[in-house]
């Protein structure tokens, strides 16, 4: 709620000083989450990052069939088992349930901390790119689509195209040196 605040109150500042009222105010917006996702350096990222995690994907799935396998034998013998083989049976049983359960959430948490901090990085890129763009173009202001509550944004104050662009050059670049 305070950050579309400010971000008029900067807004209605910018348009109504006069220094700026004389010149023309050039607004645009990117959208950084679409940069990240669209970029060849963000694709290869998630490439990247699914790789390194398929391995322990494929390790949940033998826990998760470990343990349909266990309960399915211990439907099977659940009559001829003795009241205490139960009871030994029904632990083991919740003990694998809270260890999968841990262990997914591990895992959740692992590819979370490591797309924060892939995405981090390359953002921190991108928002070197606008400020390049921004000067280069005489940009007044340009704004973060998705963080900055845009209600209305004409196509041509749109810079995605154009971030996205210079930024996979910028990585190209990088790449063949």
């Amino acid at each position: 709620m305070i950050r579309p605040l400010f971000f008029s109150l900067v807004l209605t500042l910018l348009i109504s000083s006069t220094g700026i009222a004389q010149t023309s105010v050039k607004l645009g917006y990117v959208d950084l989450q679409r940069v990240l996702d669209e970029s060849i350096e963000g694709k290869r990222v998630k490439d990247e990052i699914s790789k390194e995690f398929e391995g322990k994907k494929k390790e949940l799935e033998k826990m998760q069939a470990d343990l349909n396998n266990l309960k399915e034998d211990y439907k099977k013998s659940y009559n001829l088992l003795k009241p205490e083989a139960r009871k030994e049976k029904e632990d083991l049983i919740e003990s694998k349930e809270k260890e999968l359960k841990r262990a997914i959430s591990d895992f959740r948490e692992d590819i979370k901390k490591k797309e924060q901090s892939f995405s981090d990085q390359i953002i921190k890129e991108i928002v070197e790119i606008v400020k390049k763009l921004g000067e280069k173009q005489g940009y007044t202001l340009i704004l973060e689509k998705n963080f900055s509550s845009i209600i209305y944004g004409a196509q041509n104050a749109d810079l995605t195209n154009a971030v996205l662009q210079e930024y996979n050059q910028s990585k190209q670049q990088t790449t063949k040196r």
